[in-house]
Formats: structure tokens, sequence, C-alpha cells
């Protein structure tokens, strides 16, 4: 294996990598069980403590 043969290989693994956990950080997000947590935390920087 060469450089660029690496190289390529690397770079496909690492996109399908950050795609695959992009979608998975979408799909936690947008999951119906998590609203009400996230929603609480959204409101942390409008709360005075």
């Amino acid at each position: 294996m060469d450089y660029e043969t690496i190289r390529a290989i690397t770079g496909t693994a690492s996109l399908i990598f950050f795609v695959a956990f992009f979608a998975a950080v979408l799909a936690w997000t947008f999951w119906p069980g998590n609203r009400q947590k996230l929603e609480d935390a959204g409101r942390i920087p409008l709360s005075k403590d």
C-alpha cells in the first residue's frame, strides 16, 4: 500500500464515521423521550438563580 491508497481509505472511513455520528446525534436530539430534558436544558441560560 502506498500513501495515496491509505489516504483515500482513511478519508472515506472518516467521512462515513462522521456522517454516522451526525445522524446519531440528530436521532438522539429529536427522539420523543428526550424532549423534556432538552427543553429544560435550553431554558438554563434564561433562568435567574
